[in-house]
């Protein structure tokens, strides 16, 4: 009996420190991010998502084949906010669909989206 108590709180002990170091990776990029916004222009925030967008093994774009005219961003809509920016814009193969990329400030390139 006592040994089954053993590895549970050896279980249990794992488990917290796993969650502990997730929260520690997750504080840290979060810190990351605040600190790099104020410094990430726009240009440079467009120049990530077309880059991200045209990449011939994107996820979500890769089938589209697009290059950078086929991607529509107009930078004043473009919001740098806190930890992320975010980026309205639209592809050529598919115009009456709005997408919206959101990526780190400090990892441009570690980017999210939605449509």
């Amino acid at each position: 009996m006592r040994v089954i108590f053993i590895i549970l709180g050896c279980c249990v002990t794992g488990i917290l420190g796993l969650f502990a170091l997730i929260y520690i990776d997750v504080e840290l990029g979060y810190q990351a991010d605040l600190k790099a916004c104020p410094k990430v222009t726009p240009q440079q925030v467009v120049a990530a998502v077309v880059q991200d967008v045209t990449r011939r093994d994107s996820h979500t774009f890769g089938r589209f084949n697009l290059s950078a005219d086929d991607v529509y961003i107009v930078q004043d809509e473009v919001q740098i906010g806190p930890t992320i920016a975010g980026v309205p814009f639209r592809i050529k193969a598919n115009p009456d669909r709005e997408y919206f990329a959101m990526p780190r400030c400090s990892d441009l390139s570690d980017i999210e989206y939605g449509g």
